[in-house]
């Protein structure tokens, strides 16, 4: 989206801010994400058109103010509301101050994470699900459901929704919560092993899925550091990465992006370290 257009969603909201720089962080048909910035401050413009999405927009926005009050370094709402570009519901978050960011960067299929972003992401991942279990409390929500760990979760945990510090890789930012809901907490920890640990090897020639076993390891302990993983949630987790590989390797959508060959392997990855890695890593943290 040109910048012209950025002014134009923006003056379709009564919103006087008119942004110097606009970045996009992530566009699609049903989505996007953009940076805007003006010198003095930093905005973040979601605009999303899905029904589904839309629905739980104000739900959203509660629980991302919430985690803002509450230290969690997600980024608070602005201004919302049904103007836009294309018939698409607007999200205006404050980031902050240009030198906030200025030194961040996103992480991304050429700048796969290291180990000290793994353990920073799992130990704020953590501090999202406490909160989000005290947020579904307030709620009215149950915190338990037959013994499984319920609350709001991001949804979509993956290294595309969270900025870093370049030098020191702290996370300076959370975002990407379109997705987010009441829901178990296992299945954002499964969402988030598959994103960080398992990546495609787009700069290989042989283009393939790897699974990198220490930032496994490394995810695991530093959530576990945090909000202590109970045997019963390791085998929840071990039994969600299981599902989530087998509907991704059915999935239509993604087929036509991998060969089956590829998917097959991601999917035997996810069945090795559900099998195996998690099992061990049970035992000695139990």
């Amino acid at each position: 989206m040109e910048l012209e257009q950025i002014h134009s969603v923006l003056q379709a909201g009564g919103i006087e801010f008119q942004p110097e720089f606009v970045r996009p962080l992530f566009v699609h048909d049903r989505a996007g994400s953009y940076l805007l910035e003006n010198g003095d401050v930093i905005y973040l413009l979601h605009m999303l058109r899905d029904p589904e999405v839309k629905a739980g927009i104000e739900r959203q926005i509660a629980f991302q103010n919430y985690l803002h009050s509450s230290g969690i370094q997600a980024v608070p709402e602005v201004q919302h509301g049904p103007w836009g570009y294309e018939d698409a519901v607007c999200h205006l978050s404050l980031i902050g101050a240009p030198e906030k960011l200025a030194a961040s960067y996103l992480l991304s299929d050429y700048n796969l994470p290291k180990l000290t972003h793994c353990a920073e992401f799992a130990r704020l991942l953590a501090k999202l699900h406490i909160t989000g279990m005290e947020f579904a409390e307030a709620q009215g929500k149950k915190t338990a459901v037959y013994g499984r760990p319920f609350g709001f979760i991001h949804g979509d945990p993956n290294p595309l929704h969270v900025l870093f510090d370049e030098k020191l890789h702290h996370a300076v930012l959370l975002y990407g919560f379109s997705l987010s809901r009441y829901g178990g907490l296992y299945e954002d920890m499964a969402r988030a092993l598959a994103t960080w640990c398992c990546h495609f090897e787009v700069v290989s020639p042989s283009k393939h899925f790897s699974l990198n076993t220490a930032l496994l390891e490394t995810w695991l302990r530093s959530y576990h550091a945090v909000r202590p993983i109970r045997p019963r949630e390791f085998s929840l987790l071990a039994n969600q990465l299981l599902e989530n590989a087998k509907e991704t390797y059915l999935s239509e959508s993604i087929r036509q992006k991998f060969s089956k060959e590829v998917l097959l392997q991601r999917r035997n990855m996810m069945e090795y370290a559900a099998k195996k890695l998690l099992p061990a890593l049970m035992k000695e943290l139990a």
